[in-house]
């Protein structure tokens, strides 16, 4: 939140990625921030599948370099450690840590959590893995630093309001601008070339996709909807032109937003 809206915003900690969707659609909030996409574990499937049906938009993205740390109880030493808590994107960030040391992986809600949760009720064979803020928020002892199984571990971030606020985050406020990106879902026929089909439209475009996911559709068995990021604004008189030639071919079609690309700020 700090690092996207600067170091005055006023948080409203959530504890599930549902009570974020649901704090911004009940107005309780402004904006929300989630997590969509890790550098090394991939795709955070659950913000995807609630964004679908939200009625919320994407106005800002942000790259967070993620360094997890192995925090124990103070006299505690990594050997001493035999189960190991954080969210389960974390454990999955750290898994070569956790098969070498042998670790019982715990998952909970998320790592600040499981860091209070050790500074309130752990034991020596407890450990969380989680920032370096949350040692020094919680009292922990930072045992092993760099925890992450890769050192350019990143996670993408989105910031979300109502689609019909005034947004408290306009273009105006988000110089310089640089490349947009527009995000968006669709669905295809469960017929030959009908993914093509749609693709061949952003590419006679000349548009650049950057991202390219397919999730499963819950009530239709094997059929899948898919998710697509590129360059690009759907004020762009290209990106009209293809998103209303694509509406012609795909059943269903989302999108969730045009907004700064973080690799251009």
């Amino acid at each position: 939140a700090r690092r996207s809206l600067g170091t005055s915003v006023v948080t409203l900690p959530r504890p599930s990625f549902r009570d974020v969707f649901l704090a911004v659609q009940g107005e309780q909030a402004e904006l929300g921030i989630l997590p969509i996409e890790n550098s090394t574990a991939g795709t955070i499937s659950e913000t995807y599948d609630r964004l679908l049906d939200s009625g919320l938009r994407i106005i800002k993205e942000v790259y967070l370099p993620i360094e997890h740390c192995l925090l124990v109880l103070p006299g505690t030493e990594p050997s001493d450690v035999k189960v190991v808590s954080s969210h389960p994107q974390a454990l999955a960030q750290c898994r070569s840590l956790i098969e070498k040391r042998g670790f019982l992986a715990q998952a909970v809600q998320d790592t600040a959590g499981a860091a209070r949760w050790l500074a309130t009720e752990g034991t020596k064979k407890d450990g969380a893995l989680a920032s370096s803020l949350a040692a020094e928020l919680y009292g922990l002892k930072i045992a092993i630093k760099g925890a992450q199984d890769e050192a350019a571990n990143t996670t993408r971030f989105i910031v979300v309001e109502r689609d019909n606020a005034a947004t408290s985050l306009s273009r105006a406020d988000q110089e310089p601008l640089g490349l947009l990106k527009t995000s968006l879902a669709f669905e295809v026929g469960h017929t030959p070339g009908a993914l093509y089909k749609v693709l061949s439209l952003f590419a006679a475009a000349g548009l650049n996709l950057t991202k390219l996911e397919s999730r499963p559709i819950p009530e239709r068995t094997w059929e899948y909807r898919f998710y697509l990021d590129f360059d690009g604004d759907v004020n762009d008189s290209p990106v009209i032109d293809a998103l209303a030639k694509a509406r012609s071919v795909v059943t269903k079609l989302n999108i969730f937003g045009s907004y700064p690309s973080a690799r251009d700020l």
